[in-house]
This record gives structure tokens, C-alpha cells and sequence, in this order.
């Protein structure tokens, strides 16, 4: 007999539950070496990026980092093809003249927008041509006058609104984007502020008198299309705060026109389409078919010429 020592003797359940309970106890701290691991290799890989630039003053414009660069133009370089497929696809869908008219005014909007803040964002990460960098900066910001116009011109012109004071809301938008445009050209970049104001209360004004459109269809997507650019117009006024800010502001744009444009196809376009066929077909079934007795009976009257023998 060996004294001295404990002779234990573990039985197979035990010692599988002792290495089930030191598998459990080695995921965890696998795992958070595994993160370490992955933290380290994005900050090695990505570290040296410079994700923003502090903010500017109140009378400078932001400048972005590299990085931020490439994503402005990235962001809205990638809607400009859709808009002009777009465009063409609203086209083919017309059937009226006023259909046609908005088509080429909302299309040209869309192309417009993101066509010029492609060609803006990209001289501006040039950093060369100055002059015209600023001459694309006012242009860029006056396009979005005439976006939002131009979004609204559909609605107001392809609905049916019973008061005087509804239908001249579309005369009322555009003399404000006129307005907006005039102004952007005299004071840009003066009053930061007081131009997010701008944009927001020519965006928002018509919204009462689009509430009293008939058939009220399309008014969900309308909301959920205005709640992404009220969204990225909180980002777009965050420049040197958060990184990419700029860029979240084109994809929340890029989004708002995604849904509106799908709105103003579905409800404007196609269901005007059915709704004109099916009036057509129901005009048809409702025509009185003039029986053709009359015209057989005509004929039946007629004698056949009588033969005479010489």
C-alpha cells in the first residue's frame, strides 16, 4: 500500500462533463482574442485613414478628407444612370401630354441633381479649377430647388383637386424655387443655416394641399420618402462631427428618390393606365349595339327584276 498519495480514479462521465466544462469556459475567451485579433488588424489595415477633418467655421464650407471625397462622388455618381433610365421609363408609361410634360420635368430633375453633384464633388477632390468648383458649388445647391419643385409637379399637376387655392399650389412652389435659386446665387454659403430653412420650408409647405389630392394613393411613400431627407439633412448640417457625414446624407437622398420615384411610376403612371382602359372597356359594355334587322330586311325588300317574254 502507497501512502502519501490519493489514488483517484475519475469515472468517464465525470471526466467528459469536466472537458465539456472547460470547452465552455475556452469559447469566451477564444472569442474575445479572436476580436483582439480583428481590431488590431483593422486598425493596422485602416488606422492610417482620416475618416473627417474638423469642422469649419460658420462662413467656410467644410473640407472634406480624401476618403470622404471619394465616397460624395461615389454616392451620387451611381443614381445618375437610373434617373436617365428612369426618365425614359416615365416616358413610355405616358399617355397624356401632361404625363409627357412631367415626365421630362422630374426626369431632368433627377439627372440634374445627382449629375451635377457627381461633377462638383469630383473637381472638389481635385483641388484644382477653383473657380469652377465654386461656380458648380452654387449650381449644385440650386438644383435642389428645382428638385424639390420638380418632385412635387407630378403630384400637383396628375391629381384632381377641388379648390381653387390647392391648384395653384404648383404655381406657388415654383415661384419659391425661382426665389430659392436667386438667392442661393446672392448670398451662398452667407447664412448656412437660414438656407437649410429654405429647403426644408419649400419641401414641407405643399404637404397640406397634397393631403387633399383624390384619389389620396401614393401618400404612404410620399411620407416615408420625405422622413429619409429630413434624415439626411441632419447629416448634411454634422459635416467634421461625424465621418462620411456628407456621403450618409447622398444615400438618404438616393434612398427619398428611389421611393419617390416608384410612388409617382405606380400611382401616377400605371394606375392612370388601368384606370383609362377600364373606363374604355366600360364605355364599350355600355355603347348600345345597333341591331342590324333594318339592313338585312333592306335587302330582303329588294325585288328581283321581273322577265318578261318577247
Amino acid at each position: 500500500m502507497l501512502t502519501g498519495t490519493n489514488d483517484v480514479r475519475s469515472s468517464p462521465v465525470s471526466t467528459k462533463q469536466s472537458v465539456g466544462a472547460s470547452e465552455r469556459a475556452t469559447w469566451p475567451r477564444y472569442f474575445v482574442k479572436h476580436m483582439c485579433c480583428v481590431r488590431e488588424r483593422v486598425v493596422r489595415e485602416f488606422g492610417h485613414i482620416k475618416w473627417m477633418n474638423a469642422p469649419p467655421r460658420p462662413d467656410e464650407p467644410y473640407v472634406p478628407t480624401e476618403i470622404e471625397h471619394i465616397a460624395n462622388v461615389v454616392t451620387h455618381l451611381l443614381a445618375v444612370v437610373p434617373s436617365y433610365k428612369g426618365m425614359w421609363h416615365l416616358l413610355n408609361e405616358s399617355e397624356s401630354r401632361g404625363q409627357q410634360i412631367c415626365a421630362i420635368l422630374y426626369g431632368s430633375a433627377l439627372i440634374a441633381l445627382f449629375l451635377v453633384s457627381t461633377i462638383f464633388h469630383s473637381i472638389f477632390f481635385c483641388g484644382k479649377l477653383q473657380d469652377l468648383k465654386r461656380s458648380l458649388h452654387r449650381l449644385d445647391r440650386s438644383t435642389i430647388y428645382f428638385f424639390i419643385a420638380s418632385s412635387y409637379t407630378p403630384w400637383l399637376m396628375l391629381k384632381d383637386f377641388h379648390t381653387l387655392w390647392d391648384r395653384s399650389q404648383i404655381f406657388l412652389i415654383w415661384i419659391s424655387c425661382f426665389a430659392g435659386i436667386l438667392y442661393q446665387r446672392r448670398y451662398h454659403e452667407k447664412y448656412k443655416t437660414f438656407s437649410v430653412i429654405m429647403y426644408c420650408s419649400i419641401a414641407i409647405f405643399p404637404i397640406a394641399t397634397v393631403l387633399n389630392m383624390r384619389p389620396l394613393t401614393g401618400i404612404g411613400e410620399l411620407a416615408l420618402g420625405g422622413f429619409f431627407y429630413l434624415v439626411g439633412v441632419i447629416f448634411f448640417k454634422l459635416d467634421g462631427r461625424i465621418p462620411l457625414a456628407h456621403a450618409i446624407w447622398h444615400i438618404c437622398v438616393d434612398l427619398a428618390a428611389l421611393i419617390h420615384f416608384n410612388a409617382i411610376a405606380t400611382h401616377l403612371y400605371q394606375q392612370q393606365l388601368q384606370q383609362q382602359q377600364q373606363q374604355q372597356q366600360q364605355q364599350q359594355l355600355a355603347a348600345p349595339v345597333e341591331p342590324a334587322v333594318e339592313g338585312t330586311a333592306a335587302l330582303v325588300s329588294v325585288e328581283p327584276p321581273q322577265v318578261t317574254a318577247s
